[in-house]
């Protein structure tokens, strides 16, 4: 709504909740995940990110995964169409050329619907114990190539419509070395992004759609301004 006053208090508590929303996404994890990486090392990320694929708001477990991680929810977008994506699907992919990172960070990407209105995207990467490839964990010293590093995922639709695509799981799971430790990380990275779905669904209806929607944009303009202060004081 173009006439929609947002007053600074307001704004500050929704996006508060949001950067909380984050954090209970990847406490999530950590208590229900299976590998050490998960539990222990924490080298994954979690972001809220709103319906233009822009970073609205994180929470920095490992920092290193945030950089392109709105990247892949553009590139998902852009290779399904927005208008294909529905409540309920659920994309993974660690394609480096789609905004991944290295092939073990796998990101999964769940949209948030409010009223028929996409609200934007609960969003994980991590980093998990192995990805195939001719070396355990994917760290080939000597490969030459990619397709030795291990499995190249492009998004793909783990769950349509809330129905689970039981394929896509099998497939990574056949080519890991750590098929039980690993669906019982991507169950909890799942389950991550759907208690953030369900946070924000809890604070659009306590606030309206328009509303928060609002503070993500404000979210968006308050990281603007900090960070054009921090280059104003940059000597020339």
């Amino acid at each position: 709504m173009s006439n929609l006053r947002l007053d600074p208090i307001t704004e500050r508590v929704i996006v508060n909740a949001f950067h909380s929303m984050c954090e209970e996404m990847g406490h999530t994890m950590i208590r229900t995940a299976n590998s050490s990486v998960f539990v222990e090392g924490r080298d994954f990320s979690c972001a809220l990110v709103d319906s233009k694929a822009e970073l609205v708001a994180s929470a920095n477990f490992d920092p290193s995964h945030l950089s392109a991680m709105a990247l892949t929810v553009e590139y998902t977008m852009l290779h399904f169409g927005q208008d294909t994506i529905r409540p309920g699907d659920v994309f993974l992919v660690n394609d480096p050329y789609r905004g991944g990172g290295h092939l073990p960070d796998i990101t999964l990407i769940r949209p948030v619907f409010c009223e028929a209105k996409l609200l934007g995207f609960a969003v994980n990467r991590a980093h998990h114990i192995d990805v195939g490839g001719m070396a355990v964990a994917g760290f080939p010293g000597t490969a030459r190539s990619m397709y030795q590093e291990g499995l190249r995922i492009p998004p793909v639709r783990w769950f349509a419509a809330g129905v689970e695509n039981s394929d896509v799981m099998d497939l990574i799971a056949l080519n890991v070395r750590f098929p039980k430790d690993q669906v019982g990380d991507f169950l909890a990275q799942l389950a991550s992004t759907q208690i953030a779905e369900q946070r924000l669904l809890k604070l659009a209806n306590k606030y309206g759609t328009d509303l928060i929607i609002a503070s993500m944009g404000a979210s968006k303009n308050h990281s603007e301004r900090m960070m054009r202060a921090i280059f104003q004081e940059l000597p020339d």
